[in-house]
């Protein structure tokens, strides 16, 4: 047989089909892939810059001398340094559409499954960026005058601002969720577009108005709920509570506050704005438990090394069989359950075929993944309200 010939895989609802990526070859979707690849790369390079500049500037009053205007204006460090989560949550607020432009290049058929993808990338993203670069920029910034002046402190400089970033970071967490809050609850941008859909697009019957043209959405018609975003500040989130529940004691409290927060936001929101689709068929939360793995471990090295830099060596020994355990664990849960997760148990299958039984009418199926051009009615018969009433014929 011919390899990559033809792929099988579960299908998706028929509103979710991307249409456009049927169809496509092999070698069209590794060049894709590969073109994604690259791109989200390039991407975590360049969004490097200022997420570097904002991280320093959350520690103003320590590199004043590198900027004449806060030496100039003094009273001015403390609006930078409340500044700087707000200006990164604003910065970091662009990344789902950049996302979104970069995973089409991946061809997923389906918008569930492009919702999964975009997911990775952007938590992956938050992970590096917004919580390594973050840390690592702004501990550097401080370590750089301690440096010349005494290398050998550098150590134990870096062993003591590291746990100094929780403020940061839990000024990051509460400004992500307050602005989601108020974003959310408030429909702002949603509130815009249907705005703007009444006065752009085709509008002169009920049924078009209530269409949603290029971006722009009626209130009608929502937008579904951006799983990807915000599973990516939840990965976020708990990469920020596990590394600093030990670190900063305030971690925990800060962080349930804020999960209780969109906790009953979201609730309210998913009963009465979003719709149900798309649905990822569970691929989204096997991605999440990967997250959880990789957070957890890097919360265990970061606590094993600032013990190493604080020279608690008893402490270390202590520490390793923690560490060694949750590897483990790791190895064991990747051997089958992500594979028992991906598909539905034979027997759960017979069990819902038998249930269902010989009389179960497939009409909810048939020509259901026909492609839109096909399954279009042959015969265009004119929209009786775009009539007048002495035009339209009483059949």
């Amino acid at each position: 047989g011919v390899p990559f010939a033809m792929r099988i895989l579960e299908a998706p609802d028929p509103d979710e089909i991307n249409w456009e990526h049927i169809g496509r070859t092999h070698q069209d979707l590794q060049a894709g892939k590969v073109t994604a690849i690259a791109l989200t790369v390039a991407l975590c390079l360049v969004w490097t810059i200022p997420t570097t500049f904002l991280a320093s500037l959350s520690n103003a009053s320590e590199v004043r001398e590198d900027f004449d205007l806060l030496q100039k204006y003094p009273n001015l460090i403390v609006v930078v340094e409340q500044l700087a989560p707000l200006l990164l949550v604003a910065l970091n607020s662009t990344l789902p559409v950049i996302f979104l432009f970069i995973t089409k290049f991946e061809g997923n058929i389906s918008s569930g499954t492009n919702e999964a993808s975009r997911f990775v990338k952007l938590g992956w993203f938050m992970v590096i960026q917004t919580f390594f670069v973050s840390a690592i920029s702004g501990s550097v910034t401080q370590a750089i005058s301690a440096m010349l002046d005494d290398p050998s402190s550098a150590v134990e400089f870096l062993a003591t601002t590291l746990p100094s970033q929780g403020t940061y970071f839990m000024q990051l967490v509460i400004v992500y969720t307050v602005r989601t809050a108020a974003f959310e609850l408030l429909r702002v941008f949603p509130l815009m577009f249907a705005a703007l859909r009444r006065f752009v697009g085709p509008r002169f019957t009920e049924s078009e108005r209530n269409k949603r043209f290029l971006f722009l959405r009626p209130l009608s018609d929502p937008l579904f709920f951006q799983q990807a975003f915000f599973g990516s500040q939840v990965v976020l989130f708990i990469t920020i509570l596990f590394v600093y529940a030990v670190i900063y004691p305030l971690a925990p409290v800060i962080t349930a506050i804020c999960f209780l927060c969109m906790g009953s936001m979201y609730r309210h929101q998913f009963c009465y704005i979003y719709p149900t689709n798309p649905d990822s068929g569970g691929k989204l939360y096997a991605n999440f438990i990967q997250f959880m793995l990789a957070t957890i471990v890097i919360a265990q090295l970061t606590i094993v090394g600032l013990l190493s830099l604080n020279k608690a060596p008893t402490q270390v020994i202590l520490f390793v069989p923690l560490l060694c355990i949750t590897t483990l664990f790791i190895f064991y849960i990747h051997q089958m359950h992500f594979r028992v997760a991906a598909y539905l148990p034979t027997y759960e299958c017979l069990a819902e075929d038998f249930a269902r039984g010989d009389d179960f009418d497939f009409s909810i199926v048939r020509e259901a993944y026909l492609q839109p051009a096909l399954a279009a009615e042959k015969d265009v018969q004119p929209d009786p309200a775009l009539l007048s009433e002495d035009l339209v014929i009483n059949t």
